[in-house]
């Protein structure tokens, strides 16, 4: 009974806890200057008095630092912090909390760990306003299977006629993200979303690492992720497991120099259908190689050095560009019109958040990409994702 009412203990002094930390969490981005630059050249150019012209690359510099130091002249004694969570009103009680998420106190050190958050960028909104989008990710290091919560969504600064930050207002993608647009919600649903991500998660057996990438949003219904470039081993199949058969044979040694080739996770399947006379390919790829971060292209992967050529049929090469994709998560078995329901109920999730994909032209139901993690028998839950490319001009946009 102890260990129960610790472990309840543990969860709602967190929640508690997180209460106080998210108001906090888009003045803490952690990250490299070389993406804080990437950021600046994304930022709108909208002419006002109101901001300060040094507004961003201050901001930016305390994100990298994680407020080591703060500027603290930068912002009002009595600035107002709103998450869905909770409100705060003042600059100690704001920097008590960065302190408590960067585990510079012990009530911080004693429930987290490893706190990261992601700039993706930053818009000025008119004459007195900043927008901020973010991803934050924190391990809850109390918990015995120390799971890592996960949010995104957008900060919106207020400022004075003399450029002081007066106001910080956060909106979740995962629950303040209604058709396209960003609402106030109540304290449950908040509470509830956090408490969601502590459950401790159990699956089946991944078939390989999984591919590295950047988490953009994590909605209500779907993700948005960006990938690496990358470099795959593919193959045209007509029946699953022939697919997985050839691909394991090259990783296995089927290649010019008998060997073994790490791989990574997950298996990513396209089928492209014809409308006019029902016929369908159906090609099946690895990742084996991807690219350094923020390089757009496989340029950086030499093939021919690294990737020996297979030794038997119907295998190639495929080099695919950086992409960013909305994801769908499902756990039933990945026939095709599971995988086609799944992908038009995507496909009208963002379209309901205004964000359009590649195939919009098109019939989306005729190309369809999913993505398996698993082994090929497993038996225990399963994770399965249908992928849409986004088209240029979405949110996360670089350009």
């Amino acid at each position: 009974k102890m260990k129960i009412l610790f472990s309840l203990g543990t969860i709602f002094s967190i929640a508690w806890s997180v209460d106080c930390f998210y108001v906090s969490k888009i003045q803490l981005f952690e990250v490299s200057i070389h993406k804080t630059r990437r950021s600046f050249r994304s930022y709108s150019e909208v002419p006002s008095s109101s901001i300060p012209n040094d507004i961003e690359r201050v901001l930016s510099k305390e994100y990298a630092t994680f407020f080591s130091p703060m500027f603290k002249s930068y912002y009002s004694n009595n600035v107002e912090f709103i998450d869905p969570l909770n409100t705060l009103v003042g600059i100690d009680k704001y920097q008590n909390n960065v302190d408590m998420l960067a585990g510079r106190n012990s009530f911080g050190s004693f429930l987290f760990k490893d706190a990261s958050i992601s700039l993706h960028n930053i818009k000025r909104l008119g004459k007195n306003q900043l927008q901020t989008r973010w991803t934050l990710q924190v391990t809850v290091k109390s918990i015995p299977w120390q799971p890592r919560p996960r949010f995104s969504g957008v900060s919106i600064y207020t400022l004075n006629e003399d450029g002081i930050i007066i106001r910080q207002e956060d909106y979740w993608d995962s629950i303040n993200l209604i058709n396209g647009k960003y609402s106030k919600v109540s304290i449950t649903e908040a509470i509830g979303d956090f408490l969601g991500q502590l459950q401790k998660e159990s699956g089946a057996e991944m078939s390989a690492p999984e591919l590295p990438h950047e988490l953009l949003r994590r909605g209500k219904f779907y993700d948005v992720r960006r990938y690496p470039a990358t470099v795959c081993i593919q193959t045209n199949y007509d029946k699953r497991p022939e697919g997985y058969d050839r691909l394991a044979s090259y990783i296995g040694g089927s290649n010019a120099e008998n060997k073994r080739i790490d791989y990574l996770s997950p298996t990513i399947m396209q089928i492209t259908g014809n409308s006019k006379d029902g016929s369908r390919k159906k090609v099946m790829r690895w990742p084996v190689l991807f690219a350094f971060p923020d390089s757009k292209s496989s340029s950086s992967m030499n093939i021919n050095n690294v990737l020996p050529e297979p030794t038997i049929p119907r295998l190639s090469f495929v080099e695919c560009p950086e992409m960013v994709v909305a994801v769908s998560r499902f756990e039933v078995a990945a026939t095709e019109p599971v995988v086609k329901g799944y992908t038009l109920r995507l496909q009208q999730d963002l379209a309901s958040d205004g964000i359009e994909v590649k195939s919009t032209k098109k019939d989306v139901a005729q190309v369809l990409t999913v993505a398996q993690y698993d082994a090929l028998f497993s038996l225990n839950k399963r994770r399965n994702e249908v992928w849409l490319e986004l088209a240029d001009g979405h949110p996360w946009s670089r350009n």
